[in-house]
């Protein structure tokens, strides 16, 4: 079982179906989201004998520590201030450790990579660099390998890393009221070493992704041209178009049937579970 510090940080869900195990999906989340926003997922995962390790990296759901005379939201932010690349390293490995030992008890079963944004660059950047990760598949949602220019400027903030750039997301999907330059930074630090490391021979292998085309965040046209350049022939790119059933938010979230609508969502979910158990 895991210890207490990683019981904040990861939260194990069994499949609810009485069949063989399917798989182990790591589910990761994306920056300074809500670890909960990533249940719709997870439910469809779960229910298609699937079990799950969700993750809540260091500043993001219960994983944060709790302080005297602070409120629990601004101890996760203070957490949020003071994470580093390689805590999040850590705890992702920590996390794969878990998930291939849980493998291995159910008779090497497949395990598989469910992230969105960073989660997904994150699990891809140690799956290059740290030779005892592997996954069997991906699933990615708008994963953050490559990013509209504009979204680099907390760069020119580095040198306060506990500074706090508040939020724009919906307040029901943030895990706090802004993201440090820590945070970004982390988040940047993954971008580079997996562009540094991608081989992609070891990257190749049945992925699907997720992403709108018209994502504020993760530039479409680039992440196309990424996965043709390096000749990702296993990789398939799914655009997704939102319906009138959507709630009105950033086109960056599509993960569940409130950002992209019931119908599309419902599709989406086929498709990814398709592609996990064929």
């Amino acid at each position: 079982m895991p210890n207490d510090d990683e019981g904040r940080a990861q939260h194990w869900v069994p499949a609810i179906g009485d069949g063989p195990c399917q798989g182990i999906a790591l589910v990761v989340h994306g920056l300074n989201l809500d670890p909960d926003r990533m249940d719709a997922i997870v439910g469809s995962l779960i229910g298609n004998d699937i079990d799950v390790l969700r993750l809540s990296l260091r500043g993001h759901g219960d994983n944060f520590t709790r302080l005297a005379n602070n409120s629990e939201a601004e101890a996760r932010l203070q957490a949020l201030s003071k994470v580093t690349y390689g805590l999040w390293c850590k705890e992702m490995l920590d996390a794969y450790d878990y998930v291939r030992q849980r493998s291995r008890q159910a008779g090497h079963c497949p395990i598989f990579l469910v992230g969105f944004s960073l989660g997904a660059v994150l699990g891809c950047d140690l799956m290059l660099s740290a030779p005892t990760i592997r996954f069997d598949r991906l699933l990615l949602f708008a994963p953050a390998f490559k990013l509209h220019p504009y979204t680099y400027l907390p760069r020119l903030l580095s040198p306060f890393p506990r500074f706090i750039v508040p939020s724009v997301s919906p307040v029901d999907y943030r895990s706090n009221r802004g993201t440090s330059i820590a945070a970004y930074c982390a988040l940047f630090a993954s971008i580079t070493r997996f562009h540094a490391n991608l081989d992609p021979e070891s990257l190749n292998i049945p992925t699907l992704i997720f992403v709108d085309s018209k994502d504020e965040l993760v530039s479409y046209k680039a992440l196309h041209k990424m996965i043709e350049n390096k000749e990702l022939t296993k990789w398939q790119l799914e655009t997704v178009v939102k319906d009138q059933s959507a709630r009105k938010l950033y086109h960056h979230l599509v993960i569940n049937a409130d950002c992209v609508g019931s119908e599309r969502w419902t599709g989406m979910m086929r498709r990814a579970m398709a592609h996990l158990l064929c």
